[in-house]
């Protein structure tokens, strides 16, 4: 596992939304990334962060406007109010 949060085996994958956009814990654990997969690198896919999140209902409301499945909106629904840094 990568500690590359560009990485396709990054550590920290919350959720895989679909083929392009996923979200990821960033490596300081301070906020939500939502990617989106943009091209490879040494032919592996490469993710790039496109919204930063620190509230679950921001991130919610980034993830509904992507997808309509009950079973992944329910993932983020579990998730922590806020992230807050891990120390």
């Amino acid at each position: 596992m990568s500690r590359r949060e560009e990485a396709d085996d990054y550590r920290a994958i919350v959720a895989k939304l679909n083929d392009y956009w996923r979200v990821i814990e960033c490596r300081d654990a301070i906020q939500w990334i939502l990617q989106k997969r943009c091209g490879t690198r040494h032919g592996q896919p490469r993710w790039e962060g496109r919204k930063y999140n620190r509230t679950r209902e921001a991130l919610l409301r980034h993830v509904r406007a992507l997808v309509s499945d009950g079973a992944t909106l329910a993932i983020f629904e579990q998730l922590p109010e806020r992230m807050e840094a891990r120390r």
